[in-house]
């Protein structure tokens, strides 16, 4: 697709959200099309299944679990999967939180170290 976007816009920062395969696949190739962007994301959350990586690198990468008493379940090797990718692909990785609807459970550190990462 053929994009006809206005110039000045080169500190405009867009993402998608996707939490989903389906999602992704949906959403991000247009975004990643659209061109004189400062930053191009990806907001996994709630991330809601193991998510395989777009053909074109984004530039930041947020992952988090869904809150309140009717939360889907997040997987933490998904959430793993993903900040191994962004690591190894030099993707900032921020990490928002797991899941359910108390404050411990959705900011417990389950990495190393916490990911609080912003491209520059």
């Amino acid at each position: 697709m053929a994009w006809n976007w206005p110039e000045g816009f080169q500190h405009v920062w867009f993402l998608v959200s996707a939490g989903t395969n389906e999602s992704l696949y949906k959403f991000w190739p247009v975004l990643a099309e659209i061109p004189n962007l400062a930053v191009r994301g990806i907001s996994m959350e709630p991330l809601l299944e193991n998510i395989y990586w777009p053909y074109k690198q984004p530039d930041w990468v947020i992952v988090g679990g869904e809150s309140g008493s009717k939360h889907r379940p997040m997987s933490l090797d998904w959430a793993r999967h993903i900040r191994d990718e962004c690591v190894y692909n030099k993707i900032p990785f921020f990490y928002k939180g797991l899941v359910g609807n108390s404050h411990a459970q959705r900011t417990s550190c389950w990495m190393e170290k916490i990911y609080h990462e912003f491209p520059r």
